[in-house]
């Protein structure tokens, strides 16, 4: 992380429909595992499937409801977490929001792709950027399901590792379940850019 104060951001606490606590949050992990484990869905499984699966746990451990779309991207990457370790990095993409940028100071521009990163440390991007890199991931700094479509038809992606918000999330599924695509979801605990 950047030693540039302006780059950290102030810590907000997560959506209400996202366990509060990283204590709360690694037990519901903890419980998704079990689950996955005990009930043994099969890959690719629907929006209203995953829901269904995340109602049912959450019932099962008198956790709150609402918790139900965040328990579902848990679920869809456990059952995903297998066929994504057997690929290649080389044939994965990690494809990162423009939200984590600090959009006052970034001197990126962007090109029909998305945010084309300057590498200037004045937010996190470059060091997940650089990280994935090294291992052989592509990397992506932008939202568009459209592109990340065209680059698995192209056969050069075989899986996607995704952090978003859970509203991008849902919008982008679709395309990921229409595709059988193998990829996880890292959640960020709010909606929003700001």
């Amino acid at each position: 992380m950047p030693d540039d104060a302006a780059s950290v951001r102030p810590l907000r606490p997560p959506q209400d429909n996202i366990a509060q606590t990283r204590q709360q949050r690694d037990a519901l992990l903890q419980a998704v595992v079990e689950y996955v484990e005990r009930e043994k869905p099969v890959s690719p499984l629907s929006v209203d499937e995953l829901r269904i699966h995340a109602g049912a746990l959450l019932k099962a451990g008198s956790l709150d409801e609402k918790y139900v779309d965040y328990t579902a991207v848990l679920i869809s990457n456990e059952v995903w977490r297998p066929t994504v370790a057997r690929i290649p990095y080389e044939k994965r993409l990690l494809l990162l929001p423009q939200c984590l940028r600090n959009a006052e100071e970034c001197p990126a521009g962007f090109d029909e792709i998305g945010l084309v990163c300057e590498h200037c440390g004045r937010c996190i991007i470059n060091d997940f950027k650089s990280q994935a890199e090294r291992l052989g991931y592509a990397v992506l700094v932008a939202e568009g399901s459209p592109v990340v479509m065209s680059l698995i038809e192209t056969g050069q992606i075989e899986a996607v590792v995704g952090v978003s918000c859970l509203s991008v999330l849902e919008r982008v599924f679709p395309y990921m379940e229409a595709g059988a695509v193998p990829g996880v979801a890292i959640p960020l605990l709010r909606d929003g850019c700001a």
